[in-house]
């Protein structure tokens, strides 16, 4: 049981240390900074640690006052400082068990919400991504209606031909404002996960997931990674701590006891559901990455190809932008799909390790 309470708090301080981010008028957002800035900025983590110093200060004065009542009890015994000894001793114990179980309720917070603010960054810079394609779709429009104006006049296409390009660019123009309307939306979104306003500046670094850590998903133990998350998992050693707490305590509540038992083993329950659905979604999400990575391949060695043909004349300069904006797309569905691995293995990774 010691051992359970001994990896809870070793657990906890490592979880609590924080990326240095200072918030700054010009604050850097990147995948290594966002905890930091969420720590200094976010009001919600800001209120919840509070909420956790306030804990670890009432459990502090109980503490103390239980040391004092026994070094007093043991200089003069008496049955009114027993009776207080005793009744503070259980205030102590009942602080330790809530601020234990605030503790774990605090890093599963950071967590949960820095996981969800890397989402919202991952996905702001895949809209800028979107925007982009969609800036050059709209200017490769453009030039096929300039084209087509000339081919229209020399009678190589018809008057609806040039109609239907026509209402093609259009579309491109709406698709090109909406993705410049999601940027903003999303832009706005991120600020207000990491706690800032929608006119504090921000420089956003450019997303780099690390692909290589893909690798290593094949290769995962299931059931050595399930062992390992139970020794860590953050509520079984909240409970695991309670229970020793009350089984050492001078008077011992029995019920609470069997409570608590009882609690223990539906936490590692829905540990070992929660891991096993997170495990899933990653093997799911690794499928689509896999799929999505060869179809960009397929898409690049077409637009190369492509290249190879209108440098000597065997294809047109529209028919060349076609295969580009299909290269586009594909490393766009792509990125989308990428970012949603990335945070399902990282998520795996926090659960595993106890979040």
């Amino acid at each position: 049981m010691k051992k359970a309470v001994s990896l809870l708090l070793c657990f906890v301080i490592l979880c609590m240390e924080l990326e240095a981010a200072a918030f700054a008028e010009d604050a850097k957002v990147s995948l290594e900074t966002i905890e930091g800035i969420m720590q200094n900025n976010s009001a919600e983590l800001k209120k919840l640690a509070a909420d956790l110093k306030d804990a670890e200060s009432d459990y502090s004065d109980n503490y103390r006052m239980v040391e004092s009542l026994k070094k007093l009890n043991a200089e003069g015994p008496s049955a009114e400082l027993t009776s207080q000894y005793l009744s503070y001793k259980k205030y102590r114990d009942d602080a330790n068990i809530y601020y234990l179980t605030l503790k774990m309720q605090y890093q599963n917070a950071v967590q949960l919400k820095v996981l969800a603010a890397k989402q919202l960054y991952l996905g702001y810079n895949l809209d800028l991504q979107e925007e982009g394609a969609a800036l050059k779709q709209l200017e490769y429009k453009k030039q096929e209606i300039a084209a087509n104006g000339a081919r229209l006049k020399a009678g190589y296409i018809t008057k609806n031909e040039y109609d239907a390009a026509s209402t093609d660019l259009k579309a491109s123009e709406d698709l090109a404002e909406t993705k410049k309307q999601e940027t903003a939306k999303d832009l706005l979104s991120l600020k207000t996960a990491l706690g800032m306003s929608d006119a504090d500046k921000a420089e956003i670094a450019p997303a780099s997931v690390d692909e290589t850590a893909f690798s290593k998903i094949p290769e995962i133990s299931f059931e050595k990674d399930s062992t390992e998350m139970l020794s860590k998992n953050a509520a079984v050693l909240a409970k695991l701590a309670a229970l020793e707490i009350r089984q050492t305590a001078t008077v011992k509540d029995y019920s609470k006891i069997d409570v608590l038992k009882a609690e223990i083993e539906q936490a590692k329950n829905s540990a070992a559901i929660d891991f096993r659905a997170q495990y899933d979604a990653l093997n799911e999400a690794y499928r689509a990455y896999l799929t999505a990575a060869s179809a960009l391949g397929v898409r690049d060695a077409a637009y190369k190809n492509g290249q190879t043909l209108y440098r000597y004349g065997y294809l047109s300069r529209l028919g060349l932008n076609g295969l580009e904006l299909g290269f586009n797309r594909a490393e766009t569905d792509l990125g989308g799909i990428k970012n949603t691995l990335y945070c399902a293995y990282l998520r795996y990774l926090q659960m595993k390790n106890g979040g």
